[in-house]
């Protein structure tokens, strides 16, 4: 008779759903998305880093398909460490808060301090969500993954999950003191690494709601309630409330969809915002986990339906409507190294020699794939001289990347390209290069990589050598297009020149 009534409430509950986002509606590699409304009714977003800089981009939104770049969360290189053993140690996870007049962002650090030991969840503060933001300073609360903040009436709520458990404490956060010890409250519905738990209050019911399934194909997102914080807490019956790891949905664009926040407009009408990534070669993918939207509403007995308990559904998207260019480097840069002229669109590079496959951060600077056909164009303006390279790389990490390389080799110059496939290293004919500058291309489809210098073929590859999929060392992130330079650090600077109008465009064979 139970279930036959929540099939009957399912039902009532159904209503038209406006016409569907248009999905990613934040493309490329910005993931674990946490959502909140600031202080002008405007939707706040905050999206996972890793081992990459700036830390934390932070978008504004009116109406959560056009988003604002209005800043990250630590802009200062050296303030926190990134990278290490683990070469995507860095920000995972953050949740973005509004309280009271100010903005509470926490996230975990998965580097290492100076002793040794992973920082683990951090807290940071702003008064808007352009900042200033203060530097991350360390949650008192050991070493949770995913930590989140959720006020709560009077009170506010330390969750994170311990990998197989999700842990609450009432925190104080004007004190930065956890009130009591960390309760075990839910481990899920039997997913693996259950993670990104966030808890609210509506009615007289507690939620609890989290990702399972780890970040692969079998993620999902779960919920359940209680009538106390601190549980028992009975999972929904028509959990995973989203998730594509269903039949009716393996045929789905989007896939491996979970790891998100409720929102609410003005209006009082609901929102789920989660990630997602988009498959281009069988079951592989390099653009990333991204951003992905549907509506939300509240059956009649009390639990949440995501797009009216259908798939979520992918459709084309307008990339003049993208945020402006996210420079993105890569762990802690020396900025010394790079100056930039926005106006005439240049960047000049002093050369390093950290090189793209070391531990530290090389003279790199770049912008995240956002397309699974597009092309990354750049005018190499700076003549080439024996001991320095340059170029430009599809970059998903140290150990997978492929680089087109214009260097000056026994009297003459020339471009190649630079394979980085796991310990596989090895470099295509080299091709003569006529004169300066010389225009750099890449040009990414969901099956192929092909590399241009001047409009000749360098060379070619296949994304999924190093898509997330193959990249054990850095699978959570995206393909970065960037510009790069290695040589002696007195060595001429390097010059670039871009438009910003076509150095990303959509393409197609």
């Amino acid at each position: 008779m139970k279930k036959l009534l929540f099939v009957s409430c399912l039902a009532i509950s159904m209503t038209v759903f406006a016409a569907p986002f248009k999905n990613p509606v934040v493309p490329g590699f910005y993931s674990d998305p946490s959502v909140c409304v600031g202080p002008d009714g405007k939707f706040c977003l905050a999206t996972s880093t890793l081992q990459f800089f700036p830390i934390i981009p932070l978008f504004e939104s009116e109406d959560l398909v056009h988003w604002t770049l209005k800043g990250h969360a630590v802009e200062k290189s050296g303030v926190t460490p990134l990278g290490g053993e683990l070469e995507f140690a860095g920000y995972f996870a953050p949740t973005l808060r509004y309280h009271n007049g100010k903005f509470y962002l926490v996230a975990s650090n998965h580097a290492k301090d100076l002793n040794g030991k992973v920082l683990g969840p951090m807290i940071m503060t702003a008064p808007r969500l352009e900042g200033p933001w203060t530097e991350p300073r360390k949650l008192p609360v050991g070493s949770f993954g995913d930590p989140s903040l959720d006020f709560i009436g009077d009170k506010c709520y330390f969750t994170g999950t311990t990998g197989r458990m999700i842990r609450l404490a009432e925190y104080d956060p004007e004190r930065n003191v956890l009130l009591e010890e960390p309760r075990d409250v839910w481990s899920g519905t039997g997913g693996t690494y259950p993670e990104g738990p966030h808890v609210f209050k509506r009615g007289d019911w507690y939620y609890l709601m989290m990702a399972e399934g780890g970040t692969e194909y079998g993620h999902a997102q779960t919920i359940a309630r209680s009538r106390s914080v601190y549980g028992p807490y009975e999972g929904c019956p028509h959990n995973p409330i989203a998730g594509h790891a269903r039949l009716k949905a393996q045929g789905s664009r989007l896939q491996a969809v979970g790891h998100g926040d409720f929102v609410y407009d003005k209006d009082g009408n609901g929102f789920f915002i989660c990630h997602a990534i988009r498959p281009q070669y069988g079951k592989n993918h390099i653009v990333g986990r991204e951003v992905i939207a549907a509506p939300m509403e509240w059956t009649v007995d009390g639990w949440p339906l995501v797009n009216g308990g259908r798939p979520i559904p992918d459709q084309p998207f307008n990339l003049e409507n993208l945020p402006a260019v996210d420079w993105t480097w890569i762990r802690n840069p020396k900025m010394e190294n790079y100056d930039f002229d926005g106006k005439k669109g240049a960047v000049v590079l002093r050369p390093s020699e950290v090189k793209l496959s070391d531990k530290e951060s090389p003279t790199f600077v770049g912008t995240r794939q956002t397309a699974i056909d597009q092309n990354f164009s750049v005018a190499l303006e700076s003549k080439a001289v024996e001991g320095v390279e340059a170029g430009i790389v599809s970059y998903m990490g140290r150990t997978h990347h492929m680089a087109l390389v214009v260097a000056r080799r026994g009297g003459r110059d020339v471009a190649f390209v630079r394979y980085q496939l796991g310990l596989m290293r090895f470099e295509s004919a080299p091709v003569t290069v006529e004169a300066f500058p010389v225009r750099l291309r890449i040009e990414a489809r969901a099956k192929i990589i092909r590399f241009l210098a001047d409009g000749k073929l360098v060379g070619e590859g296949d994304p999924r050598h190093i898509g997330s999929e193959v990249n054990s060392d850095s699978p959570y992130n995206g393909i970065i297009f960037g510009m790069f330079a290695e040589g002696p650090a007195t060595a001429e600077r390097v010059k670039f020149t871009y438009d910003l109008k076509t150095m990303l465009k959509e393409g197609s064979l």
